[in-house]
Formats: C-alpha cells, sequence, structure tokens
C-alpha cells in the first residue's frame, strides 16, 4: 500500500533540528502530504485543491482499514522520526479527524 504523488523526504537529507523536532506536535504532521506546494499548484482554483487534500486523508483511511498502521506510514514518510514519541496514535483517527477539519472548511 503507497500513496503516489505526494511528496516525501529525501534519505539522508540535510533538515533543521527545529523543523524535526516541529513534527512531533501533531501525529499528522509528518504523513501529510506537502501542502505548500500542493496549494501552489491549485493556488487559482481552492475547491479542488481541497477535495484533493480530502482524498489524500481518505485513500489513508483505506489504508488504516486494511491493516496499516501510524508506525508503518511514518516509516514510509518519515523513517527517521522515533514513532515512540506518538504513541497511541491511531491513523483511523488521524485520517478521520483531518477528513472532518478539510470539509468543516469548505461548508465554512
Amino acid at each position: 500500500m503507497r500513496l503516489t504523488g505526494t511528496d516525501l523526504l529525501r534519505l539522508n537529507s540535510v533538515m533543521a533540528p527545529e523543523f524535526i523536532e516541529s513534527q512531533y506536535e501533531n501525529p499528522a504532521y509528518p504523513i501529510e502530504r506537502c501542502i505548500i506546494y500542493d496549494a501552489g499548484s491549485r493556488a487559482f482554483w481552492l475547491p479542488e485543491y481541497c477535495h484533493d487534500v480530502i482524498d489524500y486523508w481518505k485513500q489513508n483511511l483505506s489504508f488504516a482499514e486494511q491493516g496499516m498502521t501510524y508506525a508503518q506510514l511514518l516509516a514510509e514518510r518519515f523513517p527517521s522520526l522515533d514513532v515512540s514519541r506518538f504513541s497511541g496514535a491511531d491513523l483511523k483517527t488521524i485520517a478521520r479527524t483531518q477528513i472532518q477539519k478539510m470539509e468543516k472548511m469548505i461548508k465554512g
């Protein structure tokens, strides 16, 4: 199970310690696709962008329903992070929360 067309971090890339530490603030952060670049490509049609983000989270929810864990997805997206700092992170819950947040934003 993999999502194509999403941004991944380069293997052995150099990152600011502050950026790495910021990823621990919310378990959704390290598994989100890159919102800055995706929004830039869709800046002229915001509704399409919002629906793409919802679709991304729905795909992750589907993976979770098929048995993928948060730890497995994190290992794919940001393998250098310490998964134990996300104790209790549940991929289904995270995906559902992100979907609800985006849908609420669309409705205004």
